[in-house]
């Protein structure tokens, strides 16, 4: 597989975050080290250490008899929903402080994506790209190492394989071209199934009228099928676009040219 590294420099923080956060709920949740007794000093018991609680300033503590608190709460409001402990201990977090459902499952994404990161790193190609597969089974819209897995698996002969991981990034990324574009590619080198080819080249298009890689893609499936007419629609059609970048323009300028070049005259 190609490195990934250069290409994921920026998850770099973010992962170390995600890991900083996993190993400090750990030791948040853990019991807490037994204090050691009191010893004696001049025939008297020392004087006990009062224990740390998890409070807030002003709430009422054993044997108070109205403590006021800090902040002022609403009548019939719960204390524990209007001020979060900052402070670990052994009681456990409130429901709200805890990773739950989708954010539980991309931190444990990017902390198997920096397994799999050192893993490529060692030189444990088989080992990385598993830790890959897993990382996208609990975060798919990972688009950019969706579209590196499925081409690693498209080498390795398991194409079905590499369609299913784009499905599940085209359907976690609904606002993403990329992975209709690769799957229209691989549905016609690959399997040579033109119709679904043109189909995810067609849901790109739409998805992305000012990206030209969804036109290019359009326009090379209407060539390389022998529909000129509709490849000449599929030019028009990018000619339509209201985007400034010049690239893009350049681009449509250099399919123009190749329309009207003789085959035999292209690279």
């Amino acid at each position: 597989m190609k490195p990934l590294r250069s290409g994921f420099s920026k998850w770099f923080g973010a992962l170390f975050i995600a890991l900083g956060g996993l190993f400090l709920a750990e030791q948040g949740s853990a019991e807490p080290a037994a204090v050691p007794k009191a010893t004696k000093q001049g025939g008297k018991p020392a004087t006990k250490a009062k224990p740390v609680r998890n409070s807030v300033p002003g709430a009422k503590k054993p044997g108070d008899s109205a403590a006021a608190p800090a902040v002022p709460i609403a009548p019939g409001a719960d204390p524990s929903a209007h001020i979060a402990d900052i402070y670990p201990g052994s009681e456990p977090a409130a429901d709200d402080l805890e990773l739950t459902g989708d954010p539980a499952k991309k931190a444990e994404a990017m902390a198997t994506f920096a397994r799999a990161l050192l893993d490529e790193d060692s030189a444990e190609t088989d080992r990385a790209n598993q830790g890959y597969i897993k990382t996208l089974a609990l975060d798919p819209s990972f688009t950019k190492l969706a579209e590196q897995v499925a081409l690693e698996m498209v080498k390795r002969g398991d194409v079905s394989g590499g369609i299913q991981i784009l499905k599940d990034a085209a359907k976690a990324s609904p606002r993403e071209p990329k992975p209709l574009i690769y799957l229209s590619q691989l549905y016609w080198k690959q399997l040579k199934k033109p119709d679904l080819a043109l189909k995810y080249a067609e849901q790109a298009v739409a998805l992305a009228p000012d990206d030209f890689q969804p036109h290019h893609t359009l326009f090379e499936l209407h060539v390389a099928t022998g529909q000129p007419k509709k490849a000449e629609e599929a030019l028009d059609r990018a000619g339509k676009s209201k985007t400034t970048d010049p690239k893009y323009w350049v681009q449509l300028g250099d399919l123009y040219t190749r329309r009207t070049t003789p085959p035999s005259w292209r690279r």
